[in-house]
């Protein structure tokens, strides 16, 4: 008697199938619970702190010697800030996150205002560097700081292209406002991220990247053994989490010592496991949440709004670009964060118009006169 399944390795699958359901939860939760413009504005600075303490921690660890991850010493990536996680490239892809959380934030916080003097614009700017977004800007600096201590190629070039992609579209969405305002928010970073990377080697990553071939990597190799999974599979998939299992029987190279959990690409590993008929509706889900984020972005009248929508784009395309070379997406804790960011523009087009909601972000952001 044969009886047949839909996933290899049903025991696991079933176990995804419980880790999605919670994923689809925190998604509602999300909508129900973050329904106010005070939670979304928490939530964005909640986002922010727990990044900058994943930096501290990461780049104090790294750099006193110590090499713990969650106060367990590290056996792999030594010498490379993970934070609490195990893989730097993890690290790295949570901070993008946050980052986008941090500087949705600070694109709020500009106002349209013009000077006519060069004393006055000075003033301004001055205003702008020492006023009370100083915290946030610290913040900023020090996760840019930790995500160049990871030393990970995808995640700092999928953290700039976002940001780049994302404030142009910002530039060309502003009405109100003023665009030298937002092009001295861009420079600003730009200067921070080269200040930080002389003292804290941002020349190893980039040495890092113009050594990286195909003769050094091995993710291409592997990549070239998980496609024919993928033609295999490509309607209902292999099943949930069977990768492992599926994986070394496809294998027909030497790949070196180790044992490959997962593909490093994460859009494989979904078709694979998943098939067409499985990635369709994650494919819509995320679509949806990128026209909302689009949508909540071009809202001028609600700087929170416009806010949560440049955080939401930024980190959905910046992690979008990231798990071509990596699987960032199959870690629970990013996973769930990045649930949140689909969910976020969301709640950003309910916010209603009001005076209070016009006027609040503009009172958190109060310049010195």
């Amino acid at each position: 008697m044969t009886t047949s399944t839909i996933s290899l390795d049903p025991a696991i699958s079933k176990m995804l199938a419980l880790r999605s359901a919670t994923y689809g939860l925190i998604f509602f939760l999300f909508l129900f619970l973050v329904n106010s413009e005070e939670r979304l504005k928490l939530f964005l600075y909640t986002i922010v702190l727990s990044g900058t303490m994943q930096a501290l921690y990461g780049g104090l660890m790294m750099l006193s010697g110590l090499e713990y991850s969650f106060f367990v010493e590290k056996d792999a990536f030594r010498g490379f800030a993970t934070g609490t996680f195990i893989n730097r490239n993890h690290l790295a892809g949570y901070l993008e996150m946050a980052l986008a959380a941090g500087l949705g934030l600070l694109v709020a916080g500009l106002r349209g205002e013009r000077h006519g003097s060069w004393r006055a614009r000075l003033r301004h700017w001055l205003g702008l560097i020492l006023s009370e977004t100083a915290v946030l800007r610290l913040a900023l600096v020090i996760m840019a700081t930790g995500l160049i201590l990871t030393r990970s190629r995808m995640g700092n070039t999928a953290f700039i292209a976002s940001l780049s992609s994302i404030g142009g579209l910002t530039l060309l969405l502003s009405r109100s406002t003023k665009r030298s305002t937002i092009l001295l928010f861009i420079s600003v970073i730009a200067v921070d991220i080269a200040l930080i990377g002389s003292w804290f080697g941002v020349e190893k990553l980039a040495q890092r990247i113009e050594q990286t071939s195909f003769g050094t990597e091995n993710r291409d190799e592997i990549n070239e053994f998980v496609w024919p999974i993928v033609k295999d599979f490509w309607i209902t998939g292999s099943g949930a989490g069977s990768f492992p299992v599926i994986f070394p029987y496809y294998v027909t190279a030497d790949l070196g010592e180790g044992f490959y959990e997962h593909a490093h690409n994460d859009y494989f590993e979904f078709w694979g496991e998943l098939g067409v008929v499985g990635c369709f509706p994650l494919l819509v889900a995320v679509l949806l949440s990128l026209i909302a984020a689009f949508k909540s972005l071009g809202r001028m009248d609600h700087s929170l709004a416009k806010a949560a929508g440049f955080a939401s784009l930024m980190a959905i395309i910046s992690l979008l670009i990231h798990s071509t070379v990596d699987f960032n997406l199959q870690m629970p804790a990013n996973a769930s964060t990045y649930v949140t960011f689909l969910a976020m523009p969301w709640v950003a087009l309910s916010i209603k118009k009001t005076k209070q909601s016009r006027s609040s972000m503009q009172r958190l952001y109060k310049q010195p006169q």
